[in-house]
């Protein structure tokens, strides 16, 4: 009773959509995932660098502004040296004893002089005497007695010696407008010769005018500047909570910047803030933009992978259908191919597979039908071999009792070639074993031809361990001597080459030689016999009779079509072919 065996039941895998999906998911979404975090990551680096480099580049600068306004205001003293009239006029009032009230000639000329050094960044310059009066001349029309607010700021830059002197923010009493604040910028005039003091010179910048100088029309909102002299006191600005330090270049406070800048000439602190929201909206605006752009990503791949599942599925279910009909021995089932990607690769790898294998069954029941024909033919011709071995060697024995010792080579040879060729007990065998059955051949032939007849073997002594299939030379050493000799003498070669892995047997003669009309006839015979892929071009294949046919067929069932019988047409001293199989030296 036949039992079948139950096949396993295989379990329901995860489907082949949701595979796909999920690769299409890893290889979309990991890779956006981490450039997306590389490019966040640098992105954030180089905002902050940038931003910090640029900011600091604002507060040089705006510190550089500030120190040109503020030393063209201090220069405005150094030009009364190079008014006479000024210094008259102030020496004549030099004494602080001696109150003198100013004449209109003398303010005359302190207008003359205010209106050549006038510029629209200031909003008024005042002259202080040492007989305590006050002068101004432009905004404010004022001749008057120092205030003891007055006398206090004369009193700060007579101790200056000289020097640019700078008063915070502030509303001076000179002004009737008790709303101006303004920025005080004074120096003390001497006279050239004596240094004596003669008075000092007040140049006012309002608050407006410094306020557009240190922010140059950037946003207030996030950029805070505020100005702090050498003692830590507020010149300009709002103070938020630091402590002015000389030689300190950059701190980062939370989520604020701030850096301080020191200009050079003046005792001043340019201190500029920079909020945080302006830092980080770029860097706000990537990480929204990557996160938009990551999820139509993960949409997109979803339906993509919906979409292109079952134009994908539908040439994979065919190909399966087809495997299915060549497992149950439909060799002539084929797939058409109609498109160049990996499925119709696929398809064509298939159809190969298919051709190989319908080529590889048809081959074996060819090879077995010719191997049965071949054990057919042996068993008819064998003639009790002992029985022919004993006669051959009883003549052979007689021919040397009577000193007839080439008759006794000849009959040994014969003997011996008659033994290699009734031995059944082997399909492959060395290339040795074959060379020496061709040289025992010949020896008996060239006892036939005498001087007609010469030879030559030359096989390389690594090439005789090579493993062959058996009788092989010996039709084509025949097919030499029977076509090529003639009337003059015949010589034949018999040698070997090796290209790559290939071994190369040639057997050449200088005889008759072969037309290329005989050679296309054997070329039909043989091709019609065994081979579907013959060119006229191509190196053509010599074959003749049975025996030669079936040794190319042999040589391309056993080693592939790209071995076999070749004859060499631009040979013109004769004939020249050759056999090609692989160079194979293992052991029989």
């Amino acid at each position: 009773m036949n039992s079948k065996t139950a096949e396993p039941v295989r379990k329901k895998g995860i489907s082949l959509l949701y595979k796909t999906m999920a690769l299409n998911l890893i290889f979309v979404m990991l890779p956006l995932a981490i450039t997306g975090m590389f490019s966040y990551l640098n992105y954030r680096t180089t905002i902050q660098k940038q931003s910090e480099e640029l900011f600091k580049n604002y507060v040089d600068s705006t510190a550089n502004n500030l120190e040109q306004l503020i030393n063209n205001a201090g220069n405005i003293a150094i030009s009364c040296y190079y008014n006479e009239d000024v210094l008259e006029v102030l020496f004549n009032h030099s004494e602080p004893d001696e109150e003198k009230y100013l004449t209109s000639q003398e303010s005359e000329y302190i207008r003359h002089f205010v209106n050549t050094v006038y510029n629209d960044k200031i909003m008024d310059i005042f002259f202080i005497t040492n007989d305590n009066y006050i002068v101004g001349c432009i905004n404010t029309q004022v001749i008057r007695k120092m205030s003891p607010e007055t006398r206090d700021f004369f009193n700060k830059i007579n101790s200056t010696e000289g020097e640019i002197t700078l008063f915070p923010l502030h509303v001076p009493d000179y002004y009737s407008n008790k709303n101006c604040e303004v920025v005080s910028i004074g120096r003390l005039i001497r006279e050239p010769m004596t240094h004596k003091t003669l008075g000092a010179v007040i140049v006012d910048v309002s608050a407006e005018e410094i306020e557009k100088t240190i922010y140059n029309d950037v946003d207030r909102e996030n950029i805070n500047i505020t100005v702090y002299d050498k003692n830590g006191t507020v010149f300009f600005g709002v103070n938020n909570g630091y402590t002015p330090q000389k030689g300190f270049a950059s701190q980062k406070s939370g989520s604020e910047m701030i850096y301080r800048s020191f200009p050079s000439k003046l005792d001043l602190i340019i201190e500029g803030t920079l909020k945080g929201d302006i830092i980080n909206l770029g860097m706000y605006k990537l990480l929204t933009f990557m996160i938009y752009i990551s999820i139509f990503a993960l949409i997109s791949v979803w339906v993509i992978s919906i979409l292109f599942f079952n134009r994908l599925m539908k040439p994979l279910s065919i190909l399966k259908n087809k495997m299915e009909l060549i497992t149950r021995d439909n060799l002539s089932e084929r797939i058409e191919v109609h498109s160049n990607d990996e499925i119709g690769e696929l398809s064509d790898i298939f159809n190969h597979m298919a051709d190989e294998i319908q080529t590889y069954v048809k081959n074996i029941l060819e090879l077995t039908k010719r191997e049965k024909e071949v054990s057919v033919l042996a068993l008819q011709s064998q003639i009790k071999p002992h029985f022919l071995y004993n006669v051959l060697e009883s003549v052979n024995m007689y021919a040397v009792k009577c000193n007839y010792n080439d008759i006794g080579d000849i009959i040994s040879s014969l003997g011996k070639n008659l033994r290699y060729v009734s031995s059944n007990s082997e399909d492959f065998v060395y290339l040795q074993d074959e060379v020496n059955f061709i040289r025992e051949y010949l020896r008996i032939q060239k006892f036939r031809y005498e001087n007609r007849l010469s030879y030559e073997i030359d096989i390389d002594a690594k090439a005789l361990r090579c493993i062959v299939p058996k009788m092989i030379l010996q039709p084509f050493v025949e097919n030499s001597i029977e076509h090529g000799i003639g009337d003059g003498a015949l010589k034949i070669n018999v040698y070997s080459k090796r290209e790559n892995n290939k071994l190369l047997l040639f057997v050449e003669d200088n005889g008759k030689g072969i037309d290329n009309q005989k050679a296309e006839q054997i070329l039909k015979r043989l091709y019609e016999d065994s081979s579907d892929n013959y060119k006229p071009e191509d190196i053509k294949y010599l074959g003749k009779g049975y025996a030669r046919n079936n040794i190319n067929r042999r040589l391309k069932l056993y080693y592939g079509e790209d071995c076999g019988i070749y004859i060499d047409m631009q040979y013109t001293e004769g004939a020249r072919f050759f056999l090609k199989m692989p160079y194979n030296s293992e052991e029989v």
